[in-house]
């Protein structure tokens, strides 16, 4: 190929990811500033100029065991399809069009449609990108797959309307608005060795969290949103900043009590 690579299209077909990691082992002390996907590709040797790229059927799975449950738990992308569209690191093409975008739409948990637009700025320094996206409407307990493992909260009731969110970041964090409607939302927070949908709750505190959440939104007839502020652990990934800024978003809005407030005593 000449040491280059140009073209219209490139489709890959039915593709599986399985992730999984133990969190109670330490991080390695490497920094991932500079490890974003349109920084990868400009550090590339090899000249790219695709101009459209398509995944179909993607099933993409990551499993994370808790350190204090030591339970795992998997969130599930089914039936993904992702296309983007400007990949390159020639300069007279990124003249042209600076913005390579990723439109990625799955099926969460089996339960949730979710569908997201990334755009990375390729002559970019600092890693800049924006990205939004929706959450369709689903049974808040079909959550419980992974609240229950992974943070020893169950949903006890609870309907998710819908939710959207837009962030702006960079190598060093992300900030944008969040907002989600749902209704007659209550939690239990479930005992140490009680990690499974009929655990024992530990009644206490799971009513004093009821009592702080925000069990309805809008609520008395105002919808609320939530400014996100979150700063990256240049320790981990890309997509790690995404789904901590949108859970960041998430706790925002239902007004959820403080890890120091989770914590066993």
């Amino acid at each position: 190929m000449e040491k280059d690579l140009v073209a219209g299209d490139l489709t890959v077909n039915n593709s599986s990811i399985k992730i999984y990691r133990d969190i109670s082992y330490p991080l390695e002390p490497v920094n991932k500033v500079g490890h974003y996907p349109s920084q990868m590709i400009m550090k590339s040797d090899m000249p790219l100029n695709i101009k459209k790229v398509r995944f179909k059927n993607i099933y993409l799975e990551y499993k994370e065991k808790n350190a204090k449950s030591s339970k795992p738990g998997a969130v599930r992308f089914e039936r993904g399809e992702i296309n983007i569209e400007n990949v390159t690191n020639i300069p007279a093409a990124i003249k042209e069009n600076n913005i390579m975008t990723i439109s990625y739409k799955a099926n969460v948990l089996g339960a949730l449609q979710m569908n997201t637009t990334f755009k990375f700025f390729l002559n970019a320094g600092d890693g800049k990108f924006a990205v939004d996206g929706t959450l369709g409407s689903c049974n808040a307990k079909s959550l419980n797959q992974i609240s229950v493992p992974m943070a020893r909260i169950r949903i006890d009731t609870g309907f998710i309307d819908g939710a959207n969110f837009n962030l702006t970041g960079n190598d060093y964090g992300a900030r944008g608005e969040f907002v989600m409607r749902y209704k007659d939302f209550k939690i239990a927070l479930l005992k140490k060795g009680e990690e499974s949908i009929s655990g024992k709750k530990r009644k206490l505190l799971s009513a004093l969290a009821n009592s702080i959440i925000k069990n309805d939104n809008p609520q008395n007839g105002k919808l609320r949103t939530f400014t996100v502020e979150y700063d990256r652990d240049p320790a981990k990934s890309f997509f790690n900043l995404v789904w901590k800024s949108i859970f960041t978003g998430m706790k925002g809005i239902f007004g959820m009590p403080s890890d120091k407030i989770l914590e066993e005593k």
